[in-house]
């Protein structure tokens, strides 16, 4: 099984308080930013990456500064063998360091799928 697609997007949560911090301005919806691993086999691993308290500019740096960086990094290796994944992703310049979550979830999801598990 290899990787062939990388995928970032930006998911709204609503926040029913709202959220006030020095970074930004108030704001009341948090942003996070979802991984979406696609697989030659056709399984798809999804995972989810938090941001600087869901502030909708940090969530947009790490796709603006990671996307095309990992998809590089990623492709063609097994999603399954997850240590590998984790180390190639080391050292990896950007926003990485914020993605791997997202990108270790994902691999999680897919090894899971192949496996026949919940």
């Amino acid at each position: 099984m290899k990787i062939k697609r990388v995928s970032l997007f930006l998911k709204a949560i609503p926040m029913s308080m709202g959220n006030t911090c020095s970074l930004d301005a108030s704001i009341d919806a948090a942003e996070v930013v979802v991984t979406r691993i696609e697989t030659d086999t056709g399984l798809v691993g999804i995972g989810e990456c938090g941001t600087v308290a869901g502030y909708p500019a940090s969530a947009r740096s790490v796709i603006e500064g990671s996307a095309d960086l990992a998809a590089a990094h990623l492709m063609d290796m097994d999603p399954t063998l997850i240590g590998a994944v984790n180390e190639r992703l080391l050292g990896v310049p950007g926003q990485i360091g914020a993605l791997r979550t997202g990108i270790d979830m994902a691999c999680w999801d897919i090894l899971g799928k192949a496996e026949g598990k919940p």
